[in-house]
Formats: structure tokens, C-alpha cells, sequence
């Protein structure tokens, strides 16, 4: 999921989910028979180095 643009909430405070502790909310619609598709954003930017870079996960 590295090339792929999402739209998450950040400055969580942290949380373990299954064996990581994470402080990021990734957002997603459910849709028809209970699948979820990731939120995008509707234009694509650049990624840069001053990115802030969401994954923030220990594990």
C-alpha cells in the first residue's frame, strides 16, 4: 500500500491493534455485501520527503 494515496485521521493517542501500537485512523466506506473500499483523495499530489508519513506503527 506504499503508492497508494489514502485519506487517514492522525494524533491518536496510541492504540494496539492485533500486535501493533498505532496512532493513525484510516478511513473507509462500507459498501454493498459488507466490503470496505479506502477512502482517496480526489486529486493525486506528489510525495515528497517533507511528507508526513502516516504510517507510524510499532510492532
Amino acid at each position: 500500500m506504499r503508492e497508494k494515496q489514502i485519506i487517514t485521521v492522525v494524533n491518536f493517542p496510541p492504540q494496539q491493534i492485533g500486535k501493533c501500537i498505532s496512532e493513525v485512523l484510516k478511513l473507509g466506506l462500507q459498501y454493498q455485501f459488507g466490503n470496505v473500499v479506502l477512502i482517496e483523495p480526489a486529486k493525486k499530489h506528489r510525495m515528497e520527503a517533507s511528507y508526513f508519513n502516516p504510517f507510524r506503527l510499532s510492532c
